[in-house]
């Protein structure tokens, strides 16, 4: 019986290199496609979220002036009167660009709207500001 005591030879080492290089491309495509998802839906979660934080900071400097004043009517607040007022301090963008907005106060309701660089509350009027 004789054996072939070779091992390895180039043609064998060569096919499963490239077996291996097309299975690692194929990975990397699946992979970054589920992370590209991942951090564009979590961008976009993290931005909603910080819009909607500046939102509700602007309704509470509201509520207070609204409530420290003792107004009874149907109002619109400006942000610049509610920062002036020292009921809020600067609210800013990612880009640290400030931003301006108003609430509406109706019947013991409060309804913000902010419009920054890249964000504006959807019903937003510039002409109430």
């Amino acid at each position: 019986m004789r054996l072939n005591n070779r091992g390895w030879g180039t043609k064998e080492m060569i096919t499963m290199t490239a077996f291996l290089f097309i299975m690692l491309g194929i990975s990397w495509y699946f992979i970054s496609k589920l992370y590209d998802g991942m951090l564009t839906r979590n961008a976009v979660t993290i931005e909603s979220s910080y819009y909607k934080y500046m939102e509700n900071s602007i309704k509470d400097a509201a509520i207070d002036y609204y409530t420290d004043n003792n107004l009874t009517e149907p109002a619109i607040l400006s942000y610049n009167l509610l920062r002036s007022m020292g009921y809020i301090s600067n609210i800013k963008d990612f880009f640290n660009l400030t931003c301006t907005g108003y609430v509406i106060v109706n019947d013991n309701s409060y309804k913000p709207y902010i419009r920054c660089k890249d964000y504006k509350t959807p019903g937003y009027s510039a002409e109430l500001e």
